[in-house]
């Protein structure tokens, strides 16, 4: 599963993140809750935000980020590949940042978010390592 990675900034160029209080063009306060779409879309990101920051997800609302006068940017992008191997999940997961060559790799045994990580490395060439990885029976 591949997702974009995001850098986003107020108006006063001060970075934003999950939980940050956010003000609308009316001054109504809202919290932020991530990035919904980015701007590779369409030239227009949109962001996901709550009136209550003790709200559940289906309590998010989403707008354009002109709304709250952010600014989206990605940054770059995550992939992970599993596998099952001896009743096990595997994972790896691969970083790659916009406007770098290469990428940052993590193996973890089990899955990303529970597993526990058991070696990373630098690589150059993503290409090649990703069509070693589903040689080997990783799947994204």
């Amino acid at each position: 599963m591949k997702r974009n990675l995001y850098k986003v900034t107020d108006r006063d160029g001060n970075r934003v993140g999950i939980g940050d209080k956010i003000t609308d063009f009316r001054g109504d306060v809202a919290y932020f809750r991530g990035v919904s779409r980015g701007v590779e879309y369409n030239g227009t990101a949109k962001v996901l935000s709550v009136r209550d920051p003790e709200a559940d997800r289906y309590s998010e609302r989403e707008s354009y980020a002109g709304v709250f006068d952010l600014t989206v940017e990605t940054t770059g992008t995550e992939t992970t590949y599993t596998k099952r191997r001896g009743g096990k999940l595997w994972s790896v997961l691969i970083c790659e940042e916009t406007g770098r060559e290469g990428a940052v790799v993590y193996y973890f045994d089990g899955p990303v978010k529970d597993g526990e990580n058991t070696m990373s490395m630098s690589i150059t060439d993503v290409d090649t390592f990703v069509k070693e990885l589903t040689d080997d029976g990783y799947r994204s």
